[in-house]
């Protein structure tokens, strides 16, 4: 093979491999953005979801029966009516009933919370004294709440201004 040949040749490959590293640069670079990008985006993600607490629940249902209730089992704790949003919380998660010995949660009546593979309610009222750690969502009739059953959740609630500076 001539000299001018294998010249011509070298410098194809020089070329061809300059061109496959800037290719490459521009890829880790684009790369380089994109992760950028993900870390600003989790460190807002993360800013939002720190302003949540979670509680493990384990979850009942409830009907405005007089074997379920008090004397106006309309009527919840909070004053309001029942409706398909109603949760009642077990008294150590509602803030107006907790003991001196244990952590406030925050959550009040009228709080809106969100319970994983349920759905969104509304803290209106509170379960029996002797149950810790739960809810009972309300139903319209027996057969509802029979068929809920009883679930495990995870109550996801926002977390007060106040505690921020206790956690």
């Amino acid at each position: 093979m001539k000299k001018s040949t294998i010249c011509f040749l070298f410098i194809v490959f020089i070329l061809f491999s300059v061109g496959m590293l800037l290719n490459n640069l521009q890829k880790i670079e684009n790369l380089t953005n994109e992760i950028d990008s993900l870390q600003t985006e989790n460190k807002m993600l993360k800013e939002v979801v720190d302003q949540y607490d979670s509680k493990k629940v384990v979850l009942t249902a409830y009907n405005s029966l007089k074997n379920q209730t008090d004397d106006t089992p309309f009527i919840t704790a909070s004053g309001s009516r029942t409706s398909v949003q109603t949760l009642a919380l077990t008294q150590d998660l509602v803030s107006q009933y907790i003991q001196d010995n244990l952590p406030d949660t925050g959550i009040s009546f009228g709080d809106t919370v969100h319970i994983i593979m349920v759905k969104t309610f509304i803290v209106e009222d509170i379960k029996h004294n002797r149950y810790l750690q739960g809810g009972d969502i309300w139903t319209e009739n027996y057969a509802d709440a029979m068929k809920f059953g009883i679930q495990n959740g995870y109550l996801i609630y926002k977390r007060k201004e106040n505690q921020n500076e206790q956690n």
